[in-house]
């Protein structure tokens, strides 16, 4: 018997595919299973999370939350915080007169004060709406500032807050995940709480929630249309709120669709039956 080696005239541990090639469709892959992952996230934050009950986000995020708030709220001004919550009961109070039924019924709300110049007002979960002292400074009325805060509350009633945080938190874990990053999307999530975005639908169905509430609460929409021209001259780096809220959409859209929405639905805007702005707000005291 007769054995000898061959002499091979190709390499058979040797693909015939150039390896950039292998790299890229490698890389197509990653992309691809990326986008089907978004996907998900999105379709669970904007869908599923609306049937986790107020309560038990308000319940889980509690001590997050309030870490998260302690660096930008004060306790010294106690009076100021009742103010606000007083107006933000008002406004629940009248939605629930006019429908015992309105969605507002099933969340509560928890205002607080910041001494902050910054034009700003925020929500987060678990229903706590922050409202800084520059932003009532530059209001005229009651009105314009319970729009602010009804605008606030629309959001947390829609969802907007906990589809946000889960879109960004989802997000991260990815990230995370993906590219070994020590879930450092994760680490910044007590940020993220205070620094949501909201995408175009969400701004426009808050402000159309939130003239319907001043409407019920004051009898009239005045403050809805008048807060968003106010903020149209307002520089935008002097104003957090300008700046984030007038993103989506343009200023002078959300003005029109507010004006279409009060002329559609025959709400007045009398200035002269607007309510004063509570003296304890504008004082230092």
């Amino acid at each position: 018997m007769h054995y000898e080696d061959p002499i091979l005239t190709k390499n058979v541990n040797v693909s015939k595919t150039h390896p950039l090639v292998t790299a890229a469709k490698l890389l197509s892959a990653l992309v691809i299973l990326l986008a089907i992952a978004i996907g998900l996230i999105w379709l669970f934050a904007n869908q599923l999370v609306q049937y986790v009950p107020f309560a038990v986000e308000k319940r889980l995020t509690h001590t997050a939350t309030q870490t998260a708030l302690t660096p930008f709220v004060t306790t010294d001004y106690p009076n100021k915080t009742k103010s606000l919550q007083g107006i933000a009961d008002k406004i629940r109070q009248s939605a629930l007169r006019q429908n015992p039924d309105h969605p507002l019924r099933d969340f509560s709300f928890t205002l607080h004060y910041s001494t902050s110049p910054d034009i700003n007002a925020f929500a987060t979960l678990g229903g706590h709406i922050v409202i800084n002292q520059g932003l009532i400074d530059v209001m005229d009325s009651e009105n314009m500032l319970a729009m602010v805060i009804a605008h606030e509350m629309a959001h947390i009633m829609h969802r907007d807050v906990l589809r946000a945080l889960s879109r960004s938190v989802l997000t991260g874990m990815i990230w995370a995940a993906v590219f070994d990053t020590n879930a450092r999307g994760i680490d910044s999530a007590s940020i993220n709480l205070l620094q949501l975005n909201y995408s175009r639908d969400d701004e426009k169905s808050a402000d159309k929630a939130g003239i319907a509430l001043l409407n019920h609460t004051y009898g009239n929409a005045y403050g809805g249309v008048e807060l968003f021209e106010l903020f149209s001259v307002v520089q935008p780096s002097k104003s957090a709120w300008v700046e984030i809220s007038s993103s989506h959409p343009l200023p002078v859209n959300r003005i029109n669709a507010l004006r279409q929405q009060i002329q559609a639905q025959a709400l007045t805007t009398d200035k002269n039956s607007r309510t004063a702005l509570p003296a304890v707000l504008k004082n230092n005291n």
